[in-house]
């Protein structure tokens, strides 16, 4: 059996690790933001900053070899983690429309490839051409996509926690009575003095159908 992890990216998911400052790296002080949780540094995406994200995303992979050592895949990195084995393949997801958006984010898909390839994985990028905010486009890629790795020998894990909200509810929808894993990261703190923490879980259509029907 082969498993295949198909992982979601938008903008927010490659950062640079809080062990960085900004004065550490030009690129760090150019484009990097702190994340809403305040842990990290993602790429500013404001419509407000002096430069386009998409050139953002090309310039830090344009660099890779110097930011290698400095970027992380949170979601990513917990998905893998629940996993604990290592998937055959782990495919990445995200946008590339036509014509290219300032927001696209398959820079850093091709950073995500090449910093995992490193790492002994088998990767595939696969861009989706449409806008990744409307629901309708979003749910036939899906399928689309999952048509073509939804084979009887294949165990599919979906991690959509990356992505925009419309990405993650329409993967859900178009792999919800397919049989897949699904893996929703979470972050999550105990008390608020406590720095947050990826909480993973994970849920299958089968276990939602159990669900409904104790409530029967």
């Amino acid at each position: 059996m082969k498993v295949i992890l198909i992982c979601l990216l938008g903008n927010r998911d490659l950062q640079i690790h809080n062990d960085f400052a900004p004065s550490d790296h030009p690129l760090i002080s150019r484009y990097f933001v702190p994340n809403n949780d305040g842990r990290h540094l993602i790429i500013n995406k404001s419509y407000k900053a002096p430069f386009e994200f998409k050139e953002a995303a090309q310039d830090v992979l344009d660099h890779y070899e110097e930011m290698q050592d400095k970027v992380i895949f949170p979601m990513i990195e917990a998905s893998l983690d629940y996993l604990e084995e290592k998937p055959d393949l782990l495919i990445l997801s995200t946008s590339k429309q036509d014509p290219v958006f300032s927001q696209d984010c398959f820079a850093l898909a091709e950073f995500a490839d090449k910093f995992y390839r490193a790492k002994g994985f088998e990767t595939h990028i696969d861009l989706c051409p449409e806008n990744p905010t409307l629901m309708e486009p979003m749910l036939t890629y899906y399928n689309q996509l999952f048509d073509q790795w939804d084979q009887p020998d294949h165990q599919i894990i979906v991690s959509n926690s990356g992505g925009t909200p419309t990405m993650r509810a329409a993967s859900h929808f178009a792999g919800l009575f397919r049989g897949f894993q699904f893996i929703h990261v979470i972050n999550s703190r105990a008390e608020d003095e406590k720095p947050f923490e990826e909480k993973v879980v994970s849920s299958t259509y089968q276990q939602q159908e159990l669900r409904i029907l104790r409530e029967l």
